[in-house]
């Protein structure tokens, strides 16, 4: 890129890439959200292992205490809902992960719409400074000329 003025330069399609831009941020705010659902769930899945576990040891030692089914049926039951809570928020952790890999993939794209934006804002400002390069010379020239048709006037 040359140095040159940049004053008066003026992308045309500057609001494209600002909407670019925040569509990208509304994307990494979402990313940011999903991402929080999905380690609340983690934890909560983290919880149910642990006190499924506990559970399953306590039920195991009060059945070879006294094996039988009818006591221990709450506990079975209990045991049971964990299973399902588990098997519920296994699946909703999988969805998550399915969105974020799609918003992931939204915000590559959106990122690869706003490089070619800033790689032609580049260009169009390039294109800018040598107009104003050349302009500047055209009025050096013009002036160099000027002056040497008055000094040669002003010599005879």
């Amino acid at each position: 890129m040359t140095a040159g003025d940049k004053r008066g330069f003026r992308y045309p399609l500057e609001a494209i890439a600002l909407r670019q831009q925040w569509a990208i941020d509304r994307l990494e705010g979402r990313i940011r959200a999903e991402q929080a659902n999905l380690d609340a769930i983690e934890r909560k899945q983290a919880e149910l292992r642990t006190g499924a576990q506990t559970q399953a040891t306590r039920a195991q030692d009060a059945w070879t205490q006294a094996p039988d089914p009818a006591t221990r049926r709450p506990m079975l039951g209990y045991l049971a809902q964990l299973q399902a809570d588990q098997a519920r928020l296994r699946l909703a952790a999988e969805s998550i992960r399915a969105q974020l890999k799609e918003l992931q993939a939204a915000v590559v794209e959106q990122r690869i719409r706003l490089g070619a934006l800033e790689e032609h804002r580049g260009t169009v400002r390039e294109a800018f400074l040598m107009d104003q390069q050349r302009s500047a010379d055209a009025r050096a020239d013009a002036q160099w000329l000027a002056l040497s048709v008055w000094r040669a006037g002003a010599e005879r």
